[in-house]
Formats: structure tokens, C-alpha cells, sequence
């Protein structure tokens, strides 16, 4: 982890005016290491994907890093050159590919699997890092057309794809998972690709989006060749071979996909006959995480609802404890087939990374018809501490009466998580802290290190540790923190920063696990260890003037109407009125030994607030929630009254 810290140090020097005329407009930072012996170095490693954010005085900034052997041939036999360009891959944001079982890794196929030969990157990594346009790809999609014969012809992938030969075809099993067929051969004037497992082929692969792997990253890597159809191919074909695959265990509804390659041509392309024989199906989908580059752990068919969000959208889609929320799952049949009586769980866990024990919250059922997208909801009062993670489940699904499965349940599980904090200023800011578990999924140990990162220079983050050593299947929770300190910067910093002063910082704390032994299937004379990323958090901290509840009272005014419920709220620092905003009212009521949690909502204006609580909702404790206009003061929650507090007229 030195590293890490190393990169933010360099991070904030890089600034104008520091080192001379050192250009620091650099993504990525190696780290050289010397051996101390010939059996104690620094193995190569790099974390996945730029990290940080590290915040320094002109902003943030994320960045790669890599350590090397400085004579990492001699200890290993491989180029240095290959295996930096493999790390490099890591900074990227590609994953290690070792973890495929032997029959089905791509070894040769892949940079980030064997890079020993020096290939290229599959085509399915070079289309998530964007080097190659949609236009490039041939879709076949079997849920809009079950029944497809159709040949197409591929340029080879080590060449630029042009506007009539594309340079993969793509089979959409379910969003996010997929097959391609590319076709590889050497070209004279490449020095990648020049020592393929078999030239003049082409390739056959499996591969689940990085973004959609959810709870898969452990039990399989994004790419991996397809399943042996029994002819011994091993994904690479050559004129005249074919990959098939069949369903025949329901004779009234038998499928079939078969790519035949027809044509090699030496050099200059591949015909590759898609055909698919099937029945249209159902298939009710969600779609996992990201939401947006600012919601990376949040799906985007995952949506909470409650009253506090409904009057202030700054809440929105963050659940609120202690009160009525509904959680909506939007769910989509991509199928060409109504699904009829879909059922879609609904669960919670602890504010996790790596896995946590679920808890179920209700289900609904609902018909979808083809093609179209419904609602699915249930209710939930979260407790008043802690902070969760949404799982959104659908079984299975098969038509009622005839059996028939759906299209793939690949696509049936996403998961949200929700946190979002005030840090509220009267000298001092408060500090908002977290604690986030972190799990090892393996039967045996393996070291999780865990990445913070923020964006805003007016905030100080923490984290209590920046990995953990785990026990097969142990857990640890992590506290995380941030609070508001552009309050105690010097008057030309707070200048200087301005421009943050009312923008969220950000807070992301991701986990990265690798087992403490390489791998069985060993690569180079020390094996091989994969990085593997667990997921992680994303928090929201905003920073607001701290205000409090005053003068909070209960009249009794029947026979008009009930109680009348009211207060003030006052800004702490200076004793001013709160601004205009919305006061929401909780009510609970025992009954039949459970407590119902109701909300009302009514206007706050020049400092105070009024509600008349009609007798007719029957109620035991009341409590008042103000919520603050946008970018000014902090919301304030007041203390819970009971029925025997309320006074005369």
C-alpha cells in the first residue's frame, strides 16, 4: 500500500511551479523496485483501473500505478516489456483472466491473460476500452428474431475495422452477456499477435461486461473461451469447423445455435454462417449496476421512494430510516413472449463489500407483455441506524402451464447502495462516519485492500484500514469518515477554492482481493496471482450550516378538528430563522403489536411550522423532520413527542 501513498504525495506536488519544467500530465506511475534477493522481490502489480480520486489544492485527480522488478526477466523469464504491458492493462481497468477453469482460459488469445507471446487484447476488452465503434460489430439478438440464418464476413482484428466488413459478431444471449467470434491471423507489419495458439482462426468467446459480473467476478473472469460442443476446437476455428449448441429437453420446444466458418481467407477475412433454430421465450430482465459514472453501485432499475424525497429532489433515491419507504424495481421482458405472473424479491443487507447475509423485504407479482417494462414495488421502514444495500431478485421464470424456461437468468439480480450524509458546520463541522463490512468470499485466506478516494479539496476523508487479512469466508468492517474543513483553511484557500464550496464531495471506497498463493495453473516459474475487484461503496457528503428544532408544542383543539402540532427551527450558529422550506411529520401507532410509520407533510415559513392532526388518525408519538432548501442549511430532526404531551388550548 506504500504505493498508493506514494502516488498521492506525487499527486500533490504535481502542480505548476513545483519540480521545473516537469510535465505532470501523466495517467499512470511505475515504481521500480530492486530485489533483495534472488528469492524476495516485488512481484509485478497494479491496481485495476485508475484510482483515487486524490484531491490536491488545483483539484482531483485519478491515476495508475504499477511496480516492477527492475530485472523482472531475469527472475521470471518473461520480457519486461510484455508483462509492463500487461500491468498496464490493469490501469486501464482490465481484469486478470487466470481464473478460468483450463479448458475454457484464453491464455494466448488475451494481454491480460498469458502475455508471454505478446497478443492483442480480445475483442470484447478492445470494445469496453472504446477502441472499437458499434458499427465494427455484427449484433444477432435472438430475442427480437429467434429464428436467424445469416452469414457474415470478418476483418481480421488486428486490422481497423472499415464500413463493410465488421470485425466481430456478436450473439446477445442476455444484457451484458455475450458471445463473439472474431477472426486472428499475424500481419507482417504487427508485433502483436505474431505467435497465436493457432493462426488463421477464428476465435470463439464467452464473456460477461465488467459491469455486470455482480456477484460472478469470483466464480469466473469477464472473458473465457465457450464450452467444448465436444469436437475439440477449443474456441478456435479453423475452414469447415462450427460451434453448436442444443436444447432438446422439451421436444415442443427445442432450440439450436450453430456458427459454421465457411471461408478463411489468409489475411483478409473470415465467413462466419450464424444460424439459431428457436422458439420465441420470455425474459424478464434488470439491469445491475452503474446507474451513471456517479452512481457506480447503483442500478439504474432500482429507485427508493419516501416523503422526504418527494418535497426535496436533492434526496432523491436515498432511502430514509425510520420512515415509510417504497423501493421500485423496474423490470424489462426483452423476450419476444408475454411473461405471465412474474415474481420479483425483494431484499436488504448491511452496507457491504464482498457479500452480507440478506434479509427479505416482501415480493410483488405482476404480468409484463413483450418488449415493454413494469413497475415492481414493495415497503420498507429501514431501522433508524445503519446504511444498506437494495437486492432486487427475479426467480427463474417459466410460462405457467407449459414450463417454458425464460431466455437466460443472467440477467435477473441487481443491487443498489444508498448513503448520503450532512455534514453540518457550528464550529466544528461534524464528522459523519460509516462502517462498510468487507468479506472474503474464498473457503481459504486472502488479503482485501480497500481504496478510498474523494473528490472535493474542502473535505478531509478517512479510512481505519487500508487492508485486512481475512479468514476463509471471515468478514471486517471498515469505518469510513468524512467532514466539511474548508471552515478552518486560510481565507486565500477558501478563495482559491470556491468553486467546491457547494459541491458534494464524493466519496468511493472500492475493495481488491488476491489470494496469498498463485494459482495451480501456474504461467511463469512463480505462477501467477489474480487481482480480483470485490466492488464497493460510493457515499455523499454535502456540507450545510447545522439548525435544530425549538419551541416544539402540542395543542389540544377540539372540537375544531384534533391537535395542532408546531415549532421553530433556528439556524445554531447565529439564533436566526431557519429558511423557508417543508416540515414532514411522522406519526406512529402500535398496533397489533407492530408500529405503523405514517408521514405528513406541511409548509415551513418565517420560522416556524403549523400541522393539525386530525383525531381521526389515532396516533402515539409524533416527530417533526425540517427539510432545508437547497445549497443553505443543514436539515434538522427533531425529538419524538407522545400523546400525553399535548396541552390545552
Amino acid at each position: 500500500m506504500r504505493a498508493r501513498y506514494a502516488i498521492s504525495n506525487i499527486a500533490a506536488i504535481g502542480r505548476p511551479g513545483r519540480c521545473g519544467p516537469v510535465s505532470y500530465t501523466y495517467d499512470t506511475i511505475v515504481f521500480i523496485s530492486l530485489e533483495a534477493s534472488a528469492t524476495k522481490f516485488a512481484w509485478p502489480i497494479a491496481y485495476i483501473g485508475p484510482v483515487g480520486p486524490y484531491v490536491t489544492a488545483e483539484g482531483s485527480v485519478r491515476l495508475g500505478a504499477i511496480s516492477m522488478p527492475f530485472n523482472w526477466e531475469k527472475l521470471d523469464g518473461r520480457p519486461i516489456s510484455r508483462t509492463s504491458a500487461h500491468e498496464l492493462g490493469h490501469t486501464l481497468g482490465l481484469q486478470d483472466l487466470y481464473r478460468a477453469p483450463a479448458n475454457r482460459r484464453v491464455r494466448g488469445w488475451d494481454l491480460m491473460d498469458l502475455e508471454t507471446d505478446l497478443p492483442h487484447f480480445s475483442i470484447a476488452h478492445r470494445m469496453m476500452l472504446g477502441w472499437i465503434p458499434a458499427t465494427s460489430i455484427k449484433t444477432f439478438d435472438f430475442s427480437d428474431r429467434p429464428t436467424v440464418d445469416e452469414t457474415v464476413r470478418l476483418t481480421p482484428a488486428e486490422l481497423q475495422p472499415n464500413a463493410t466488413s465488421p470485425v466481430a459478431a456478436e450473439i446477445r444471449i442476455a444484457d451484458g452477456y455475450n458471445y463473439y467470434f472474431e477472426y486472428r491471423t499475424e500481419q507482417d507489419t504487427q508485433i502483436g499477435d505474431r505467435r497465436l495458439p493457432k493462426n488463421n482462426a477464428v476465435l470463439g468467446t464467452d464473456v460477461v461486461s465488467y459491469s455486470h459480473l455482480g456477484e460472478l467476478p469470483l466464480a469466473r473472469p469477464p472473458i473465457e473461451l465457450l464450452v467444448d460442443d465436444g469436437d475439440g476446437d477449443n474456441s478456435a476455428f479453423g475452414s469447415g469447423q462450427d460451434y453448436r449448441e442444443s436444447d432438446l429437453s422439451d421436444a415442443a420446444f427445442p432450440t439450436e445455435f450453430r456458427a459454421d466458418i465457411t471461408t478463411l481467407t489468409d489475411q483478409s477475412g473470415a465467413d462466419v454462417r450464424i444460424r439459431n433454430d428457436a422458439t420465441a421465450r420470455p425474459d424478464p430482465s434488470i439491469r445491475p449496476s452503474p446507474a451513471s459514472p456517479d452512481r457506480k453501485y447503483q442500478s439504474p432499475d432500482i429507485e427508493v421512494h419516501n416523503e422526504r424525497n418527494r418535497v426535496a429532489p436533492e434526496w432523491a433515491n436515498v432511502p430514509w430510516a425510520a420512515n415509510p419507504n417504497t423501493v421500485v424495481a423496474k423490470v424489462t421482458n426483452r423476450g419476444g413472449m408475454d411473461a405471465r405472473a412474474v415474481r420479483v424479491n425483494f431484499y436488504v443487507s448491511d452496507y457491504t463489500i464482498g457479500g452480507a447475509p440478506k434479509h427479505y423485504l416482501g415480493s410483488d407479482t405482476r404480468d409484463i407483455p413483450a418488449k415493454t417494462t413494469v413497475e415492481f414495488s414493495t415497503t420498507w421502514t429501514p431501522p433508524r441506524e445503519g446504511h444498506f444495500c437494495v437486492h432486487v431478485i427475479i426467480p427463474l421464470y417459466e410460462v405457467p402451464g407449459i414450463h417454458l424456461p425464460e431466455v437466460t437468468e443472467y440477467n435477473n439480480h441487481a443491487s443498489s447502495n444508498y448513503t448520503r450524509f450532512i455534514s453540518t458546520s457550528a464550529s466544528p463541522a461534524t464528522r459523519e462516519w460509516v462502517t462498510v463490512a468487507v468479506k472474503n468470499p474464498y473457503d481459504h485466506p486472502a488479503t482485501v485492500h480497500v481504496v478510498p478516494g474523494q473528490s472535493n479539496p474542502l473535505y478531509r476523508s478517512y479510512v481505519d484500514h487500508t487492508w485486512v487479512r481475512l479468514g476463509g469466508n471471515g468478514s471486517a468492517k471498515i469505518r469510513v469518515a468524512s467532514e466539511y474543513a474548508g471552515d478552518q483553511m486560510s481565507a486565500e484557500e477558501q478563495r482559491r477554492l470556491a468553486d467546491f464550496r457547494y459541491l458534494p464531495n464524493r466519496v468511493s471506497v472500492e475493495a481488491i482481493i488476491h489470494e496469498d498463493e498463485p494459482l495451480g495453473d501456474t504461467i511463469g516459474p512463480q505462477g501467477d496471482i489474480a487481482l480480483v475487484p470485490l466492488g464497493g461503496v460510493d457515499m455523499e457528503i454535502v456540507e450545510r450550516q447545522r439548525t435544530s428544532f425549538s419551541n416544539l408544542k402540542l395543542t389540544d383543539i377540539r372540537p375544531d378538528g384534533g391537535t395542532l402540532f408546531g415549532g421553530q427551527v433556528k439556524v445554531v450558529r447565529d439564533d436566526s430563522d431557519a429558511p423557508d422550506g417543508t416540515v414532514i411529520v411522522t406519526l406512529t401507532r402500535s398496533e397489533d403489536g407492530r408500529q405503523k410509520v405514517w408521514n405528513m407533510a406541511t409548509p415551513f415559513r418565517r420560522g416556524s411550522f403549523k400541522l393539525n392532526i386530525p383525531d381521526k388518525d389515532a396516533w402515539d408519538t409524533v416527530r417533526a423532520y425540517y427539510v432545508a432548501p437547497p445549497r443553505r442549511v443543514a436539515d434538522a430532526e427533531s425529538k419524538s413527542l407522545d400523546r400525553g404531551a399535548v396541552g390545552p388550548r
